[in-house]
């Protein structure tokens, strides 16, 4: 430590959503004002020492920077298609399956009216099994773009003429969020440099390793883990507490609090 944090005091400073006064403020964006308490005066170090919410946001999302929500197949000889799961939620493999066979066989069984089609997670590979017979034939294109949900299903490579049984090429990635990132420009601004060579204003990054719909609690006891470290003191009216996933856009929490506990070092 400095001179300067060797001389400090210091005082745990409880944020949450609950204590925004701004009306268009979110659970999981959102801003206090802090009327220059001692505690947010002549700052020289914070640590996070805590963050705590409810694991509720959704992996499917059918508009927004999130979009993954379309998936696209083609049926030779018939054309290209693409398919819209309804709504925002929390989708299991075999939700997204039961929605998507009936429509695409119904595509298929235009070319041949005797085709049939299964579709399910196959319990050995954990990845999406496809089975067809008939003389249709089925074409997935590895869409890896913008609003694609054949990646999350596991489809990241052409597939190739699909006669028989098919294999998409990875395990589904639909079980939601696996870490976030708490980011203050007020605290962190510039505190992370990523591999996109930018700067990040994080002050945080919390594993998510609970289920849908419970809480993640989580707790540093390391002082420097979780530190930003100040050249000279600072002063602060308000803070701003975001959490964001990897390529740092906003990810919508559905109802809950997030709670952020700080260790605010003053002199």
């Amino acid at each position: 430590m400095s001179v300067i944090e060797d001389n400090s005091f210091s005082r745990l400073l409880r944020i949450t959503n609950e204590d925004s006064v701004n009306p268009t403020d979110t659970i999981s964006d959102f801003t206090i004002n802090l009327n220059r308490m001692i505690e947010t005066n002549n700052i020289v170090r914070i640590v996070v020492k805590s963050v705590s919410f409810m694991n509720n946001a959704y992996n499917v999302y059918t508009s927004g920077e999130l979009k993954n929500n379309t998936f696209e197949y083609e049926v030779k000889g018939a054309g290209t298609f693409t398919e819209d799961l309804p709504v925002d939620g929390f989708y299991t493999t075999k939700n997204i399956l039961d929605i998507l066979q009936p429509v695409i066989l119904a595509q298929l069984q235009l070319v041949d009216g005797g085709a049939t089609l299964s579709m399910e997670l196959d319990e050995i590979t954990n990845k999406v099994k496809i089975t067809l017979t008939g003389g249709a034939v089925l074409i997935l294109n590895g869409a890896t773009g913008a609003g694609s949900l054949n990646r999350f299903l596991g489809n990241t490579v052409d597939s190739g003429d699909i006669t028989g049984t098919y294999y998409l090429d990875r395990m589904a990635d639909l079980q939601g969020l696996t870490k976030v990132y708490i980011h203050s420009l007020e605290m962190g601004e510039g505190n992370l440099v990523d591999c996109d060579v930018e700067v990040h204003d994080v002050i945080s990054e919390i594993p998510v390793q609970v289920p849908f719909g419970t809480l993640v609690s989580y707790e540093s006891n390391d002082d420097e883990l979780d530190s930003v470290n100040y050249a000279s003191v600072r002063n602060f009216d308000s803070i701003n507490i975001s959490l964001r996933n990897d390529k740092d856009i906003n990810i919508p929490l559905n109802g809950g609090e997030l709670t952020v506990i700080l260790k605010m070092y003053y002199i």
